[in-house]
């Protein structure tokens, strides 16, 4: 049965690893439902985030492969509870439909959210959390007639205080 993991890969911060990692997913069929990269704590080390779902013999050997490539010091494969995740979501919405409504104010303190561009024809409203909740405060701007939408990459770290690099 298929289940939804993250991957946690630490590796040097060299041109063509992402592009090695994800040909090792493609090889297999696995579909990338999130993915980002960013620098850690150690400025030389990168640490890329894979959203993935697939049957956990095949994550094992996908780590296999992936801590294969030179550049890794370490892969790991996470379930949805050993994580906290967030995402940041904006929100483009036009000012007359937040001038005549209260509506959108109160979702945006029920959501708690945050509006960061107020002009004359439209504003911008910024949500941070996870993926249901930017999701259900998307589903619920439609109806005042979304005029654009950008979401990021989710983020995450571990529950524990265990580090990753040992």
């Amino acid at each position: 049965m298929e289940k939804e993991y993250t991957l946690s890969v630490l590796a040097e911060n060299q041109v063509g690893l992402t592009n090695r990692v994800t040909a090792i997913l493609a090889k297999r069929k696995i579909n990338i439902e999130n993915l980002s990269g960013t620098e850690t704590e150690n400025k030389n080390v990168y640490r890329l985030i894979i959203d993935v779902k697939t049957r956990e013999e095949i994550i094992e050997n996908v780590i296999l492969q992936i801590e294969k490539q030179i550049d890794v010091v370490k892969a790991v494969a996470y379930n949805e509870n050993e994580l906290i995740r967030r995402e940041t979501a904006i929100y483009k919405l036009p000012s007359a439909e937040y001038e005549k409504s209260k509506d959108i104010e109160q979702l945006i303190k029920q959501y708690d959210a945050k509006i960061i561009i107020n002009e004359s024809d439209y504003i911008i409203v910024e949500k941070t959390g996870d993926k249901k909740e930017v999701q259900e405060l998307l589903d619920k701007f439609k109806s005042f007639g979304i005029l654009d939408f950008a979401r990021s990459g989710r983020i995450t770290i571990k529950h524990t205080k265990t580090e990753e690099l040992k």
